[in-house]
């Protein structure tokens, strides 16, 4: 089983998640969307940015343990995202 999947596009908010995920003592599976069933149902917890949520609403069926990450404070488009994909959570990267 994967520890935690990343999808997330903006290099600034990669090079966040990746420091934050380190410092956790966890690994980090980065892939793209759309991104294949079992690896979306596999991982422990999915990470992703508003972008990815919106592909992953249609194509990944709902599941626990899925986190929207943004940049500074959370706008209604993220939050929206988050709705869409089903996030129980939604986390502002510095």
């Amino acid at each position: 089983m994967n520890d935690i999947l990343g999808l997330v596009d903006d290099p600034a908010l990669v090079a966040d998640l990746r420091r934050v995920v380190a410092a956790a003592d966890r690994t980090l599976h980065e892939m793209t969307v759309p991104v294949p069933r079992r690896a979306w149902t596999d991982a422990r917890i999915v990470v992703l940015d508003a972008s990815a949520a919106a592909a992953c609403a249609t194509d990944c069926p709902r599941r626990p343990g899925v986190i929207l990450v943004c940049s500074g404070t959370a706008g209604l488009a993220d939050w929206q995202a988050a709705t869409i994909v089903g996030a129980e959570h939604v986390l502002a990267l510095p």
